[in-house]
């Protein structure tokens, strides 16, 4: 069950005195701890009613723990973080995971009065939102709630609220825009709220006046990757061989070691064949008569990248790219077989368009 499930549950009053929260958002695992917390503590009481265990306490202090009443007003909350037995899977079991399982169920099927427990997994353990056995066997018996990714609506409530709250207005263009940016629903995608959260901190942090624009959006949003993929793209169409230098040795200038130049420069060659490549195929799906949003869904691809992608390529055309997409092909050969330094190898490349 999600988020929205919790929300609803715990309204209704449809939960029980143990709670298991686990999956991709860390930022919505702390939203539910909170509510809870805030439900059955009272505020001046908070420090000594709330009782944090980490990953290493025993299931002994876990069960003692959850077994004594509060001396003060309000209910007793145990946290229980990354709890091993809960995370633990194949090889990495201890021989103490069986007994630890049972009592896990035992604790949980009995439903104590005398506190509330909330074991929760941090999304390094359960950012897939699937459960070893002995999660799986706790989810049944208690409160679980897997707080997985947000709908792209939420997304914009979340971003919407976070803007408001500091003063801010986004044109609906500019936030289906910044939605985009973020690569929250990209395939595979990583991206989580805090992240998210962190950035939008930055945006607001930027602009003195209440409009959030594309602008800083594009300045703000994009990491210095993307923004050296789009501003060498630029300059490689224009055949701005100048800049297309510069850009380069302003990247390798920030190695300290000749090792690290040679890293830089692996990588800046890999971002570079993925975005060509991108724009080689976003025009052979427009031939297709694919819309960018289509072409986005087909290659698995961040919506606002494959926009940049395609329109860039509009303007290259297939021929250019394919030439383009061979001497980069033969610059990472030349990395790989050793015939040429990785920096020099891509500042030639630069020098010759």
């Amino acid at each position: 069950m999600s988020y929205k499930d919790f929300a609803e549950d715990f309204r209704s009053g449809r939960t029980g005195s143990v709670f298991f929260f686990y999956g991709r958002e860390n930022l919505l695992i702390r939203w539910a701890i909170n509510a809870v917390i805030n439900k059955y503590v009272t505020p001046e009481y908070r420090d000594l009613n709330v009782l944090q265990l980490d990953e290493s306490a025993d299931m002994e202090k876990v069960v003692s723990s959850a077994m004594t009443y509060s001396m003060f007003p309000g209910k007793r909350v145990i946290l229980v973080r990354n709890l091993p037995v809960l995370h633990r899977k194949g090889k990495e079991k201890s021989a103490e995971d069986d007994a630890a399982r049972k009592q896990l169920e035992r604790l949980a099927g009995e439903q104590p009065d005398s506190s509330i427990i909330i074991f929760y997994l941090d999304s390094m353990y359960s950012g897939s939102g699937k459960l070893n056995a002995a999660g799986k066997a706790l989810a049944k018996k208690c409160s679980a709630y897997e707080m997985g990714a947000i709908s792209p609506a939420e997304l914009k409530q979340f971003i919407s609220k976070r803007l408001r709250a500091a003063d801010k207005l986004i044109t609906t263009k500019d936030m289906d825009y910044l939605v985009s940016v973020t690569g929250y629903f990209n395939k595979e995608s990583t991206v989580t709220l805090d992240e998210i959260e962190k950035n939008l901190e930055k945006l607001t942090g930027a602009e003195d006046g209440q409009r959030i624009s594309r602008e800083l959006i594009d300045e703000m949003m994009t990491g210095d990757e993307e923004r050296f993929v789009f501003s060498m793209i630029d300059a490689l169409g224009r055949k701005d061989k100048r800049t297309a230098f510069q850009l380069i040795l302003n990247n390798l200038e920030k190695a300290e070691s000749k090792s690290d130049e040679n890293k830089i420069a692996i990588s800046l060659t890999g971002l570079l064949t993925s975005q060509l490549e991108m724009m080689y195929d976003s025009l052979e799906l427009s031939e297709r008569g694919m819309t960018p949003k289509e072409m986005a869904k087909e290659l698995g691809a961040n919506e606002y990248r494959l926009s940049k992608a395609y329109q860039a390529a509009r303007g290259y055309g297939k021929k250019h790219i394919k030439n383009l997409l061979i001497q980069v092909y033969d610059i990472d050969q030349q990395f790989k077989t050793g015939r040429m330094e990785s920096s020099l190898a891509l500042e030639l490349f630069a020098a010759s368009i």
